[in-house]
């Protein structure tokens, strides 16, 4: 057998059984015996000419990167990259803005931080200083980066 048919065969066969551990969970053992097989293929090189070897030891080490984010990318779509990698998170419902003087009630205690409750939103609040109370009446004095300063009602 010629040896570039040998690095050709070699080739083939080491990209398919990759490609087909994309698909069928064997546990990486095939994408073990694909990288063992292009290997091979790049030894093979080496009999022919040492500058081929190299070039071919190379170009696999400069596309091996590059093969790796593709699979990765492409692994994700298939349906057993779904059960396995993370999906995105919702974002959080957007609500009706919290103005300064609403009044609300103390879910937790707040010292000085703690949540509180305005309508059907609860919220993340600090008190002025003073520890409150859950359950204490409250209203806001000031709005800024997603937390309300409150004080106690009377």
């Amino acid at each position: 057998m010629s040896p570039i048919l040998l690095i050709s065969i070699l080739l083939i066969v080491g990209v398919a059984l990759i490609l087909l551990d994309l698909f069928v969970p064997s546990g990486g053992a095939l994408s073990v015996f694909g990288s063992l097989s292009i290997l091979g293929a790049i030894g093979v090189t080496f009999t022919i000419n040492k500058w081929l070897g190299l070039g071919s030891l190379a170009a696999g080490i400069l596309m091996m990167p590059f093969a790796l984010k593709l699979g990765l990318e492409f692994w994700q779509r298939t349906p057993i990259g779904k059960r396995v990698t993370l999906t995105a998170t919702t974002l959080p419902i957007e609500h009706e803005p919290i103005r300064i003087g609403d009044v609300g009630r103390a879910v937790s205690e707040l010292k000085p931080m703690g949540e509180i409750e305005i309508g059907l939103i609860t919220v993340q609040a600090k008190s002025g200083g003073a520890v409150i109370r859950p359950g204490t009446s409250v209203q806001v004095v000031e709005w800024q980066d997603g937390v309300a300063t409150v004080r106690a009602v009377t």
